[in-house]
């Protein structure tokens, strides 16, 4: 069972990075627009792949970003949504609108803080969804941002 989850976001934003408001803005592919949704991942290392990957030029600038450590507490409910669950082609931008609908239909039923679902860049490994308005969104562990930089070899 996860027990640590990672987020890592615009310094900016640190103060409301477990708002949802930024993927309720613009949509995500778990979460249509108007949905509050915070997308975090199961170790640092996935979180930074996820970054990465939305990234348009080289962000090397020092202490842009942050990654946000995440405790969740034994006896909190985690769901599992394992890929075998899903549409075969469920990781291509064609499948959004389904996992749209999955991931409001979890939001909307306040079965569960977390959501665990695959990586679409590394389907083995689970991106962890969390409802910023779920009841037991206050026993998340939630520690102070730490500076995350990027390193320039990334882009070689």
């Amino acid at each position: 069972m996860i027990k640590i989850i990672w987020r890592i976001c615009e310094a900016t934003f640190a103060e409301s990075a477990f708002s949802g408001e930024g993927a309720s803005i613009v949509g995500g592919r778990w979460n249509s627009k108007g949905k509050r949704m915070v997308y975090t991942a199961e170790n640092l290392s996935l979180a930074i792949l996820e970054v990465f990957v939305h990234l348009n030029v080289p962000t090397v600038e020092q202490d842009f970003f942050v990654a946000i450590k995440v405790e969740i507490p034994d006896n909190l409910d985690v769901e599992y949504m394992s890929a075998d669950r899903l549409p075969s082609d469920w990781y291509l931008s064609s499948s959004k609108s389904l996992l749209q609908a999955l991931g409001d239909e979890w939001i909307d039923s306040v079965r569960t803080p977390i959501l665990a679902v695959p990586s679409a860049i590394v389907p083995q490994e689970f991106n962890c969804l969390i409802n910023p308005f779920h009841p037991q969104f206050d026993r998340l562990i939630i520690d102070r941002p730490q500076p995350f930089n990027f390193d320039a070899s990334m882009w070689k």
